[in-house]
């Protein structure tokens, strides 16, 4: 029997009681689409990955012609499962188990704010976290990866790894992103476990912010001091207070920047914090104020 829920019911799923716009969906919920794990990953050529781009600079254009049938025939072609949610939310699913990834688009939204989680089921709750934002009005697109970071890659060796594999639907999308917003900012969520921690600095953090390059960027810098303001949190910078997780083979941020596009924030959570946002209001409503504030105040 089909069943319909609504942002209320999304957050108690999520174990967040937030303020959330209205989402609904048929059949199933909405946590569950976006964290369905394909066991497979498999390469896309060059000339799909530059129809997809096209594809999601269509999505992303707000422009009232834009022709979404088409939109929709090519995304399907390509695997993705087409789902229509309440208030002009898109939801695409990896639907064939290809590795594509799940994500979300807020499709009457010209926020320059993208939330990327490419590793939710290595770094515990990120997608979750990531998934809150989006429900409490933070960013216009929601990316979430639908293989483990582990999964062998079809036909050739690696593994699907979409923070450091080039030539995936991420770097298609985040390539759309920019080019469709001038001031586009990507916040990318990352997980990491303190005794694993090379220097006494990162085993003591609770987060560690970088730009995913050697130095410290102004966006990150500002995102770094909101974080830091609240008073509760062990706030590191990379380069500047910490020498390890600053995310320097990240691969959607080399793009960004090749791009010219500096507005990329790599922030790495511990597993305490991580558990502590699913649960503390306080404290999640100051994180995803300071992520809103990244993106000019504009949900």
């Amino acid at each position: 029997m089909a069943t319909k829920f609504a942002s209320k019911a999304c957050c108690v799923l999520l174990g967040l009681l937030a303020a959330c716009p209205a989402l609904a969906m048929e059949p199933g919920d909405l946590r569950d689409a976006l964290q369905r794990k394909s066991d497979r990953y498999l390469v896309l050529d060059a000339e799909v990955l530059l129809d997809l781009e096209a594809q999601f600079r269509t999505l992303l254009s707000r422009d009232d012609d834009r022709d979404l049938d088409s939109v929709r025939h090519q995304l399907e072609q390509a695997g993705f499962g087409w789902h229509q949610l309440d208030d002009g939310v898109l939801l695409l699913t990896d639907a064939d188990e290809r590795g594509l990834g799940h994500y979300l688009f807020r499709l009457t939204s010209d926020s320059p704010l993208m939330v990327q989680a490419p590793h939710q089921f290595f770094d515990r709750h990120s997608g979750e976290l990531a998934l809150n934002l989006f429900l409490a009005g933070r960013g216009s697109v929601l990316a979430l990866n639908s293989a483990h970071r582990r999964t062998p890659i079809r036909h050739r060796s690696g593994k699907a790894d979409l923070a450091h594999l080039e030539g995936t639907v991420f770097d298609a999308l985040t390539r759309a992103f920019s080019q469709t917003r001038p001031d586009a900012a990507v916040v990318q969520l990352h997980g990491f476990a303190a005794g694993k921690r090379k220097s006494p600095e990162g085993r003591r953090a609770d987060l560690i912010v970088s730009s995913g390059q050697r130095w410290l960027q102004p966006q990150a810098a500002e995102f770094a001091a909101c974080f830091a303001e609240f008073g509760r949190w062990q706030v590191l910078r990379y380069p500047v207070d910490v020498g390890e997780l600053g995310g320097t083979t990240n691969v959607q941020g080399a793009l960004l920047r090749r791009l010219g596009n500096n507005r990329f924030v790599h922030l790495e959570l511990s597993r305490p914090l991580r558990d502590r946002l699913r649960v503390d209001r306080a404290e999640f409503d100051r994180f995803s104020g300071c992520v809103q504030a990244l993106a000019g105040g504009r949900p």
